[in-house]
């Protein structure tokens, strides 16, 4: 179910489906939180009429009103516990996510949520990371293969009290090397 373009301008990446996704075939089709926050960060325009259900296949089949590339991938894609704390993220997890990425040539990388942004920290020391309220989200770059991607952290879209959430995704596309 991820969606990895190639040379995507950003990758979204969470850490597992839920099982609604996973029955949809679709991800973040529960509610349009991520998909207002990407709206009101400038990924797109004029979505705000399209059920949560249909934006990742719009995603996906290109029909969002972006001049972006846009992927959206979870990192443990074949886990749909519901519950974080008992999902363990191993070193090659993170490994293989980023030698995908950078077969695709991926430019820039957004961790929604802490688990997956200390995942990537623990295996990556010299990202700098202090705390997802930190609006400087830009952690560094990450060299594999040839290819360096940028990495920014981000607050998972829902389920959290961080305001302006739209404002580390903002990051995500003003921000350049």
């Amino acid at each position: 179910m991820n969606y990895i373009p190639q040379e995507a301008d950003v990758l979204l990446t969470g850490l597992n489906p839920t099982k609604q996704a996973l029955t949809d075939g679709a991800l973040f089709s529960h509610d349009r939180s991520l998909w207002n926050i990407l709206e009101r960060a400038g990924f797109y325009s004029n979505s705000s009429h399209i059920p949560a259900i249909m934006m990742y296949p719009k995603l996906v089949s290109g029909q969002l009103n972006s001049a972006l590339k846009i992927g959206l991938a979870d990192l443990l894609p074949h886990i749909d516990e519901q519950h974080a704390a008992c999902v363990q993220v191993e070193p090659q997890f993170v490994h293989s996510f980023l030698e995908e990425a950078a077969i695709k040539k991926v430019k820039r990388i957004g961790l929604m949520g802490e688990k997956v942004i200390k995942a990537f920290v623990l295996e990556y020391p010299h990202l700098r990371f202090t705390t997802i309220r930190d609006y400087d989200n830009q952690l560094g770059e990450i060299e594999i293969g040839g290819h360096t991607v940028t990495v920014f952290a981000l607050p998972f879209p829902n389920n959290n009290n961080i305001p302006n959430k739209f404002l580390y995704y903002r990051n995500l596309i003003n921000k350049r090397k």
